[in-house]
């Protein structure tokens, strides 16, 4: 387990070199800039911090760009694209992309200018379809929705509320008006929530024939048209037209700019390493002359870079150990082996100042507790081929995806051995096969136990295991107070608890009450038990005098001290909580065993077309099976390192190591040429 020295390293450089020297900063990725104090802060920043806010606008619509390509017809990447990682560029590369920047740029408008057209037509033809269906119900009539009447007439067209007929409409008008008789009524259409209606009527009585509708709830004709129903829909339907012809032919010039994807994909990548180049200039010291630069890097790595920073750019650079009190920030190396599971130890928190990284510990455990969750063979085959087969045909690979694919590759391959230890290979599919098609009593027995016959050995099986993973976590506690040069703490915070803990658990094994259960009991003679309950009595007076050992006033300390023994319950209940290996173990094998008997229980009374079904069953019931027990594998492992074993000594609080360097979406950056 390891935690990477770091360095402090300070340069000093002219003006006219800075974007050069943080060109090949950004380009090597291992100096991680600290920000300047607010009090030398630079004389100017407002110019990095436009060019800053000009590339990210750029980036910005390069990806809006692309995803109008995506949107109207442009292939997009197949889906295991994501395990290929990304092309690296030679230097001469990136060079020949960027001569193409201004070009980019006009694209990406006109790329952008033809996807906002044809969303404006698409939206248009939506209001224009509206009107078209607004207009559905009115093409009997034939006037304009417009028309008022003519020089002694006037004309009222609109809606009543409700299905009326003619008459009604009458009988409506014949309450107010004394001569309805002669007006020129017609019914336009009805429907269940309206009627429309054209009205003829003299013209000095149209208000009275208006007040005497609108007291029914008569409504204009909304958006009036000077052009017949008919017509207007006509209309309508051939600007829709045009507009679909329209979207057609800018789609296609869409689709003719494919071939250019790249060149903007690279652009990204440029506007987003420019605009981190301008963040860090923001919080660079600077005069118009010169400018200053602090950070952090590996130590192995200070060596090379201050050559290069003097020799190619006569820049002064000062490398030195970091402030004591600086909050340095914290770099894991390990081996292929601990490595994927420094994902999980960053999830949590990476290590604080002082600490041990607890990722070598920790790895051991994860994968054995994974597999003994999952445990079997089966699925831990299907695992390993599969994060075997990728890690394999995408040597590219992304070091991210890579790791958590190893991390998988070992978690597959102790699923394996707990499967075939205790005999579980999806299931008991062999057994069943064997009776249902062969008439054999033929099956994959375990080579240790099976848990399934077996519970409580498995159980008691699962609290040794946790006995053994928390009391690592009191051993990590005890390295850790070694290493701080803490020698009495060794003895508060660990062997005080190996004592009271451990002897407990070993008296535990001595009771009538734990033979019941485990079928066996240890027999110590007469001195082994004064001894043992001697241990436990120390270890309980020793964590009474010293858990509290922070106060000067002995009644608080002993108060402290009781409440501190009173932390033996927790461990109690941690120990507990490693019975999720039993449970999860036994879901796994239980539901693989429920889908294989519906299988063959499916598939006995159909003879040869049986294979087929048994085939569709046990693939279907067993992927589910894989894919739930899979994630809650993951789940509970992680619980287990983050609260139980976490819990014994780690406290994290890190911060990680993010060097400023090139991250890019799209291309890795080769450093042949930096």
């Amino acid at each position: 387990m390891a935690i990477v020295a770091m360095k402090q390293i300070t340069v000093c450089g002219l003006k006219h070199q800075q974007a050069d020297i943080l060109a090949y900063l950004q380009r090597c990725g291992c100096v991680q800039p600290a920000p300047i104090a607010p009090e030398a802060a630079s004389i100017s920043q407002t110019e990095a911090a436009q060019k800053r806010a000009f590339y990210d606008k750029g980036a910005a619509e390069a990806k809006a760009a692309l995803e109008v390509l995506g949107t109207y017809g442009v292939k997009s990447a197949p889906p295991l694209s994501m395990l290929a990682g990304r092309e690296t560029l030679s230097q001469e590369a990136c060079n020949a992309y960027m001569q193409k920047n201004e070009e980019t740029i006009a694209l990406i408008a006109r790329i952008l200018t033809l996807g906002k057209a044809i969303q404006d037509r698409k939206a248009e033809n939506q209001r224009l379809t509206a009107q078209i269906a607004a207009l559905e119900p009115w093409l009997p009539l034939a006037v304009p929705t417009s028309f008022e009447g003519t020089k002694t007439t006037e004309a009222l067209i609109g809606t009543l509320p409700g299905p009326l007929t003619r008459e009604a409409v009458m009988a409506i008008l014949a309450e107010k008006l004394p001569h309805f008789e002669t007006y020129e009524l017609d019914i336009v259409f009805t429907h269940s929530d309206a009627t429309g209606i054209f009205l003829l009527c003299r013209k000095e009585e149209r208000r009275a024939a208006e007040d005497a509708l609108r007291a029914a709830g008569f409504m204009r004709v909304a958006n009036p048209s000077t052009h017949i129903p008919e017509i207007k829909k006509s209309r309508l339907q051939s600007r829709i037209q045009k507009n679909e012809e329209s979207n057609e032919a800018d789609i296609k010039k869409l689709q003719s700019l494919a071939e250019k994807t790249d060149q903007m994909r690279f652009y990204i990548d440029y506007c987003t390493m420019r605009s981190e180049e301008y963040a860090v200039t923001e919080a660079l010291l600077q005069s118009r002359y010169a400018f200053f630069l602090t950070g952090y890097l590996p130590a192995n790595e200070a060596p090379e870079i201050e050559q290069q920073l003097q020799k190619r750019f006569g820049a002064a650079v000062e490398i030195a150990e970091p402030d004591p009190e600086a909050d340095v920030p914290v770099l894991l190396k390990n081996n292929a082996f601990t490595t994927p599971v420094e994902s999980v130890v960053e999830a949590y928190s990476m290590p604080a100042k002082g600490e041990l990284d607890p990722s070598v510990v920790m790895s051991l455990f994860y994968y054995l507790l994974f597999g003994l969750m999952l445990s079997d063979a089966g699925y831990g085959v299907l695992i390993v081929l599969a994060c075997s087969i990728c890690l394999t045909k995408f040597k590219n690979m992304e070091s991210s995806m890579k790791n958590t694919l190893k991390m998988f590759l070992y978690c597959g391959i102790s699923t394996m051995f707990w499967g075939f230890l205790q005999g579980s290979f999806f299931g008991d599919v062999v057994g069943v096969v064997a009776s249902t098609f062969f008439g054999s009593n033929v099956a994959l027995g375990p080579l240790w136990f099976a848990p399934l016959d077996d519970p409580m050995r498995m159980l008691l099986f699962a609290l040794l295991l946790g006995i053994i993973h928390l009391f690592c976590g009191l051993a990590m506690n005890m390295a850790q107070h070694f290493k701080n040069k803490e020698y009495r703490e060794i003895f508060y915070d660990g062997i005080f608890w190996y004592l009271l803990i451990g002897g407990l658990v070993l008296l535990l094994t001595t009771s009538s009450m734990f033979a019941d259960v485990a079928g066996f009991q240890l027999a110590l003679p007469p001195v082994g038990m004064t001894i043992l309950k001697g241990a436990i009595l120390a270890g309980a007076l020793g964590i009474i005098l010293t858990s509290g050992r922070d106060s000067k006033n002995w009644v608080v300390r002993i108060l402290r001290g009781l409440y501190g023994l009173y932390g033996a319950t927790g461990y109690l209940s941690d120990i507990l909580s490693y019975s999720r290996l039993l449970a999860l173990g036994l879901a796994t094998g239980v539901i693989g065993t429920v889908i294989n008997k519906m299988a063959g229980m499916a598939a006995e009374p159909l003879g040869g077309f049986g294979i087929i079904v048994f085939v569709i069953i046990f693939l279907l019931g067993h992927a589910i099976n894989l894919g739930i027990n899979l994630l809650g594998a993951y789940v509970h492992t992680n619980r287990l390192q983050f609260v139980e074993f976490f819990g014994k000594f780690y406290n994290g609080g890190g911060r990680k190591f993010e060097p400023f360097a090139a991250h890019t979406k799209y291309y890795k950056l080769s450093k042949e040429d930096n």
